[in-house]
């Protein structure tokens, strides 16, 4: 989780040229608060024998990498696996995503700053997890919220500009 909003993070600050836009979100708070909150899972876990090693190593790193995996016989997912998905857990809504791929190429440089954060956002959960070597469908869970403001912003867009879609508000 820390990684993928590093990765967002990263990607506005390269878009914006402006490293200064990483205290603007106060990592050290941020990190504070996680060792609060998910610390105490962590120590009462890693009391377990084996907990520590699964968690972190085979969970997290071999899963990604692929390195002597044991999950699906040791075969890498494929790279379009999310695209399909993604589609499939945002329907009916992915109906304006080709519409809305138009548009944005048309006005991609005067997108606002939070629209860039949702794309980023969007990009950083998708890219990363396409790059692994496990897919399931349920890791993408976190690129929804970002996929589903930035429809309702077109659909918004559509709407303000005299275009019938009337049907979806009633």
């Amino acid at each position: 989780a820390i990684l993928l909003v590093g990765l967002t993070g990263l990607f506005l600050i390269i878009k914006k040229r402006n490293p200064k836009i990483i205290w603007e979100i106060k990592p050290i708070s941020g990190i504070i608060i996680i060792i609060i909150l998910a610390s105490p899972w962590f120590i009462y876990e890693s009391m377990h024998a084996k907990f520590a090693y699964d968690f972190f190593v085979n969970q997290n790193i071999t899963r990604f990498t692929g390195i002597d995996m044991e999950y699906k016989d040791g075969k890498r997912g494929i790279y379009l696996f999310y695209f399909a998905n993604l589609m499939g857990g945002a329907i009916p809504w992915t109906l304006f995503i080709p519409f809305g791929l138009v548009q944005f190429r048309k006005k991609i440089f005067k997108l606002s700053d939070k629209t860039w954060f949702l794309i980023f956002w969007f990009l950083a959960v998708f890219i990363f997890f396409s790059l692994a070597a496990i897919k399931r469908g349920d890791y993408i869970i976190p690129l929804y919220p970002a996929l589903a403001i930035i429809i309702a912003r077109y659909v918004t867009y559509l709407r303000e500009r005299k275009y019938n879609f009337n049907f979806l508000f009633d």
